[in-house]
Parts: C-alpha cells; sequence; structure tokens
C-alpha cells in the first residue's frame, strides 16, 4: 500500500514538538522493590505542528488532507524536518555473502531504530564504495542489493526518511483570525508500526 505524505507548506511558520513514548510499566512489589518492564522494542513518537499563518489554500489543503486520512484511521508518511529525517553514512549491517536486503536504520546518539520509508536522494554503501540498490524493496523501510554483499563488508546508507503516522485524534482544530488566514496551536501526530 503507497501511503500518502503530509503536505509542507515551504514559506510558513510551522515548529514541530516531538515527544519519544515509551509503552511500559512500573510496579512496586509487596517488598518495595521497583519492577519495571516495557512492551515495546522501540519508541513511538508523538508530533505537534504548529501554524502561525495559513493562507486560504494551505488551510483547504490541511483539512482535505486530513478528510482524506478519514481522521486517524489512515495512516501517512510524515517529514519531520532538518535535523529529524536524515541519516549520512548509516550502518545497517555487515554483509554475510548471502543476504541482499536490509532494514534501513537511523541512530539518535547511541540508540538505533529502523526507519519506515526512504524518500528522495539514497544512496546504499558496501565497505565505503557506492553500490547498486533498489530502495524500497520490499517495503518502504529497506534497501535491496543486486547482489550479495560480501562477507564481512559494512553496510551503510545515507538519505531521508519519514516517519509512518497517524493523526492522533479524528478531530482537528483550526481558528480563522483574519479574513481567509487561519492558524491552529497544534496538529498531534503520532507514529505506529
Amino acid at each position: 500500500m503507497t501511503l500518502n505524505v503530509y503536505p509542507t507548506v515551504s514559506g510558513y511558520v510551522w515548529t514541530p514538538t516531538i515527544a519519544p513514548v515509551w509503552n511500559s510499566q512500573v510496579q512496586k512489589t509487596v517488598t518495595g522493590r521497583t519492577v519495571a518492564a516495557t512492551y515495546q522494542q522501540y519508541p513511538l513518537y508523538k508530533f505537534g505542528v504548529k501554524y502561525a499563518t495559513l493562507s486560504q489554500s494551505l488551510f483547504e489543503t490541511l483539512v482535505a488532507f486530513f478528510n482524506q486520512q478519514q481522521g486517524n484511521v489512515v495512516p501517512f508518511y510524515f517529514d519531520a524536518g532538518p535535523g529529524n529525517d536524515s541519516v549520512s553514512a548509516q550502518a545497517i549491517g555487515t554483509g554475510d555473502g548471502s543476504t541482499t536486503t536490509f532494514q534501513l536504520l537511523r541512530s539518535y546518539g547511541g540508540f538505533t531504530e529502523p526507519v519506515a520509508a526512504s524518500f528522495g536522494t539514497r544512496t546504499a554503501y558496501v565497505a565505503g564504495s557506492s553500490a547498486s540498490a533498489t530502495f524500497e524493496s520490499p517495503s518502504p523501510g529497506y534497501v535491496t542489493f543486486a547482489s550479495a554483499p560480501a562477507s564481512g563488508a559494512a553496510i551503510t546508507w545515507t538519505g531521508n526518511y519519514y516517519f509512518q503516522c497517524r493523526f492522533s485524534k479524528g478531530t482537528t482544530d483550526f481558528e480563522q483570525f483574519l479574513y481567509q488566514l487561519y492558524k491552529t496551536k497544534s496538529v498531534s501526530l503520532e507514529t505506529y508500526w
């Protein structure tokens, strides 16, 4: 299934907020000790996108997109913007001489997690040299090499990635503050796997 991409509104102020979310539980035992567990391997993320000014046409674009996604029913891709949408020479594995498909990854500091989808100009490298590869095969978060990388060869990629999101709620609010001008305090999005 091909997902839509959240529309960008270049030239207008928007400031995304980003919050990693873990599904975890912390309990105290009868002896007073604390026991903690997480129910997921990677965090989910919540985004809040604020628009200070939207023209009538951009307002209509965002409302139409929200309606096309049926509120929070249909997933889509979201570009979290500069600093949160690209990697350079990101390690994704080591060749074994037979595997041709690798999950794309990204690292925040020392924490590495999978990428839902990549876009734009992307390059895959084997042992530091660009290699013939197809992105989005078998799915948008993978890269498939034309031939299996040699055993022990470091595999990296450079490019941009999307988060796979849904709207957090089945409703969103826009405020018309002047004729054909709108703003919103926050459009809430959340990732999922």
